[in-house]
C-alpha cells in the first residue's frame, strides 16, 4: 500500500467517522430532527463524505483533519504532525506506532519568551492593538508551528542557563562570594579565639 496519507484517503469514510465517534459534522456540528431522533447531517459514499448542513466533504484526509483541527486546511508542520500521530492512532498507515509525547524541559517557559518579544516587536512597530491580544496572537502562531527555530533556540537558551551552577549563574556567583566571605569570617574567629 501507499504513505499513510494514500491510505486514508482511500479509506471508507463511514468507517473513519466510525473510529473517530463521529455522527454529526465535525465543522458544524449540525443535526437534524427526524422521526427517530436526532440524525446527523453526514452522509457517506465509500471514501467521500458530505455534510449537508455546511455543504463541506472530501475524503478522509479532511474529515480526520475537520475532526482533530477543527479545520480541513492543514498548515504547517505542526498540523501535519498532529494529523500523523491521530491516523497512527487510529490503525492507519504502514507504521502505526503510539509514543508517549516527550517532555521538552523549558518548552514553556521558552514559548511564552518568545510571545512576549514578538508581542513588544509587534507594539515597537505601531501596530494598533493592545498588548494582551499581540501576545495571543504571537502566542496562535507558536502554537501553530510558526517561530519554531525561535522558540527552540530560546529552550535551549534557558536549558543552558539553568543547567550552569546553579539554577542562574549571577545567583550562583553571589551565592559563591557569600560563601567565601562565611569561610573568611569563620577563620578569623577561629583565630581571634586562638589568641586569646
Amino acid at each position: 500500500m501507499g504513505t499513510w496519507i494514500e491510505e486514508l484517503a482511500d479509506m471508507d469514510a463511514a468507517t473513519l467517522a466510525g473510529r473517530l465517534g463521529l455522527s454529526t459534522c465535525p465543522l458544524c456540528s449540525h443535526e437534524t430532527a427526524g422521526r427517530r431522533g436526532r440524525l446527523g447531517s453526514l452522509r457517506f459514499d465509500g471514501p467521500l463524505w458530505l455534510c449537508h448542513a455546511c455543504n463541506e466533504g472530501g475524503n478522509g484526509v479532511g474529515l480526520l483533519s475537520a475532526a482533530v483541527l477543527g479545520t480541513k486546511r492543514i498548515q504547517g508542520r505542526a498540523g501535519w504532525r498532529r494529523l500523523r500521530t491521530a491516523a497512527g492512532a487510529l490503525g492507519v498507515g504502514d507504521r502505526v506506532q503510539l509514543v508517549a509525547p516527550v517532555k521538552l524541559e523549558r518548552l514553556h517557559q521558552a514559548r511564552a519568551n518568545v510571545a512576549e518579544a514578538c508581542a513588544y516587536e509587534a507594539r515597537e512597530a505601531g501596530v494598533p492593538c493592545k498588548w494582551s491580544e499581540l501576545y495571543d496572537m504571537a502566542m496562535a502562531c507558536i502554537r501553530d508551528g510558526a517561530l519554531e527555530d525561535r522558540v527552540e533556540a530560546e529552550r535551549l537558551r534557558l536549558v543552558e542557563l539553568h543547567s550552569m551552577n546553579g539554577r542562574n549563574p549571577v545567583l550562583a556567583a553571589m551565592r559563591a562570594a557569600l560563601a567565601e566571605e562565611v569561610k573568611q569570617e569563620r577563620e578569623e574567629a577561629r583565630c581571634s579565639v586562638k589568641s586569646r
